[in-house]
């Protein structure tokens, strides 16, 4: 069987394909701006948290001690409560735990 099928195109002039482009353009920048402007908001629960932390330590801690003592958290949840791995991939995740552990006691 058989099927045929005629497909007609109009040319474009290329002042249309032009203001296309720009206007797509514009939307991809519009909608950066947009993502920008929610990435610099989504970092205000992490003050609160930097503040918590500070409280919690008894010191003033900075965004990179921050970031460190989030990592020793991640990397402790994924060591207990990762229980289905195999030994290798546990092996891994606790070195993961103690070179977290060993880089925040220095930093902090």
């Amino acid at each position: 069987m058989e099927k045929d099928v005629t497909l007609t195109t109009q040319p474009a002039s290329t002042k249309e394909l032009t203001r296309g482009l720009s206007d797509a353009l514009l939307q991809d920048v519009k909608s950066l701006g947009n993502d920008l402007r929610r990435a610099v908001l989504s970092l205000h629960p992490f003050k609160h948290l930097r503040h918590y932390y500070s409280e919690v330590t008894g010191r003033q801690l900075n965004v990179t001690q921050t970031w460190r003592l989030l990592r020793v958290q991640a990397a402790f949840f994924c060591t207990v409560f990762c229980v289905g791995l195999p030994l290798p991939a546990h092996l891994c995740l606790a070195g993961w735990f103690l070179y977290e552990a060993v880089k925040c006691k220095k930093e902090l």
